[in-house]
């Protein structure tokens, strides 16, 4: 993801004007250079500011400029870890359906759909992870259209299972594009 420089700028549009306003409220009449910083740092430490409630909004302005950015690095990073994790579960259930294809006996039926179960309940808790009401839209199969690719097996149960768990897949990848906002 490119970052312009406007964006940049942006970013530090607070803690510049909070930096702004503690130098001004330390200075008193012109923002203080370094020197005049150093030689003053006993009395700015002893409360002697021209303008200390100035200095003092300043400040809090930086600092909880700080603490908004660390937060929001969280949950961004947050947000892109459970989407890694979402397009993991994508990429098992992926192979699961294209196993699925392949099943011609009643033992590797129900071997698959015991895969398929499991995998569907992973699915639904990581999707729960982000939004609770979003996994039970997920979790529910309102009228499941044929699977986008077919099977020939003689295997009632198995041929419901594999559609409902391709259609699972198409609103798995739905919901992985609608977290991108």
């Amino acid at each position: 993801m490119a970052v312009s420089v406007p964006q940049v700028l942006r970013k530090f549009a607070v803690p510049a004007v909070g930096a702004g306003l503690a130098s001004y409220g330390y200075g008193g009449d012109s923002i203080p250079g370094v020197d005049s910083m150093l030689t003053k740092i006993d009395h700015w430490l002893q409360s002697n500011t021209d303008y200390p409630t100035l200095c003092a909004v300043g400040i809090t302005m930086v600092v909880l400029w700080g603490i908004y950015q660390v937060v929001h690095w969280y949950n961004i990073r947050r947000k892109e870890q459970w989407r890694e994790n979402l397009i993991g579960i994508l990429h098992d259930g992926v192979r699961i359906r294209n196993r699925g294809r392949r099943v011609s006996t009643q033992n590797e039926a129900d071997a698959w759909r015991t895969d398929a179960a499991a995998w569907r309940e992973k699915a639904k808790e990581q999707v729960a992870k982000w939004d609770k009401t979003l996994a039970e839209d997920y979790q529910l199969l309102d009228v499941v259209p044929p699977p986008r690719l077919m099977i020939m097996t003689n295997i009632t149960f198995h041929a419901e299972e594999y559609k409902q768990l391709d259609y699972r897949l198409v609103k798995l990848r739905e919901v992985l594009h609608a977290s991108r906002t």
